[in-house]
């Protein structure tokens, strides 16, 4: 009887640190070249060199940028790291997201905080329906499976004005020994944490991994009250280069 009572205490226990397991991840970003370079280079050699010259600038600056998520067993919050760098870097500003994203692991909700003209846009992101491969590697010592999907991106024609809509694929990496559903921005949902992730010629793998049992993150999840959809936010955010430019 003694012995039962033990064991019950024992799983009790065990149950109550892994529930409350929290982690930190730091990732890197690598940029991934537009489409479209091998013809401008056979048709504009010029323009090509000036614009392989800015793009390996970028890159540079992202070599000396990273990016934190942090979560507990229901919710993560991912942002830009502030630059260590003291120099006024202007290709580093051009890559720098001061965007602040959020996803809700119990609820499937992913948001993205973003700063425009001193005021802050809440935006509801769509849900993302992963199709899980049979493709396996190994990153940082994790045995990784593939995912992938496709996302619908909004933006607005300058010269139009029109709602525009592109569909664009994302990849991810992620180890089912690591049972927690967060990655890189707001993406997440998978049977396991995304060690690496790919979509809009940005490139997210992990740096540094450090799992807390028994000790739960504090992440304060965004007021949805006043949130806005990807297709206002594009909008608005239309409007405001608009203004800016006149």
């Amino acid at each position: 009887m003694r012995f039962k009572l033990i064991f019950a205490i024992l799983c009790l226990t065990l149950n109550s640190v892994s529930f409350s397991q929290s982690g930190t991840v730091v990732y890197k970003n690598f940029l991934t070249p537009p489409e479209g370079m091998e013809e401008l280079k056979k048709n504009n050699p010029e323009n090509y060199k000036k614009v392989a010259l800015m793009l390996e600038k970028m890159k540079d600056a992202t070599k000396a940028k990273d990016y934190t998520l942090k979560f507990n067993q229901e919710i993560s919050n991912f942002k830009t790291n502030p630059s260590m760098s003291k120099d006024n870097n202007t290709f580093e500003e051009m890559i720098t997201d001061d965007s602040e994203y959020y996803y809700n692991a119990s609820k499937d909700k992913r948001f993205e905080v973003r700063h425009l003209s001193g005021k802050k846009l809440l935006i509801e992101k769509a849900s993302i329906k992963w199709k899980i491969l049979d493709e396996t590697k190994n990153i940082k010592g994790y045995k990784c499976q593939k995912a992938k999907s496709v996302q619908i991106f909004y933006s607005v024609n300058i010269k139009t004005g029109k709602l525009n809509t592109k569909k664009q694929p994302i990849i991810a990496w992620f180890t089912a020994d690591l049972p927690f559903a967060f990655g890189p921005e707001n993406y997440g949902g998978l049977p396991g944490l995304i060690l690496e992730l790919s979509t809009q010629g940005k490139n997210y793998s992990v740096d540094k991994l450090k799992i807390d049992p028994g000790k739960k993150n504090i992440i304060k999840f965004p007021n949805i009250e006043n949130s806005i959809s990807e297709k206002e936010a594009a909008k608005i955010i239309h409007k405001a280069f608009s203004n800016m430019m006149n």
